[in-house]
Parts: C-alpha cells; sequence; structure tokens
C-alpha cells in the first residue's frame, strides 16, 4: 500500500448522510401521486406512489424506517443530518 494508503479494515470508518427526509404521514402506495396530498403541484399526467416512494412525493414511513433500520446495523458510524428538517 501506497503512503496513506488505508491498511486495515479497524482504518475503515462509514458516514451516513441523511438530507431532508420529509416524511409524509399520508403516503398511500400505489395511490396517484398527482391526486392525492403526495404532491403539491397539479397535472394531468398520472404517477404511481411506489413501495419505496415517489420522485414527486415526500418519504413515505416504510423509506424511513428501513434506513434508520440499516444504520443500526453500522456501530460506530456517523450519522450527519442535513437538510431544512
Amino acid at each position: 500500500a501506497g503512503e496513506g494508503a488505508l491498511s486495515r479494515d479497524s482504518d475503515v470508518g462509514y458516514v451516513w448522510q441523511l438530507t431532508d427526509v420529509h416524511l409524509n404521514p399520508w403516503y398511500l402506495e400505489g395511490a396517484d401521486v398527482y391526486r392525492t396530498k403526495c404532491n403539491n403541484r397539479t397535472s394531468s399526467s398520472s404517477s404511481l406512489a411506489g413501495r419505496w416512494g415517489n420522485y414527486h412525493c415526500e418519504s413515505p414511513l416504510r423509506l424511513i424506517k428501513s434506513a434508520v433500520q440499516r444504520i443500526a446495523q453500522d456501530p460506530g458510524a456517523w450519522v450527519v443530518w442535513t437538510g431544512d428538517d
């Protein structure tokens, strides 16, 4: 290994960055995101809310819980929470 290279697993650290985690308590999988509380915009196009979220929606509780459960599997990892929450 070259100078400054990591040589042991103990030299490796992990950082999880969570940013702009906005919960949508009304998220409903399969709903038309343009006709529900999922989206503040109006549009004539249709898009369905998926199991883990939709680009046009705030995060469903299922997604946030899954992320937190995964992070909990990395003891000692740094968690950086950023955004406007």
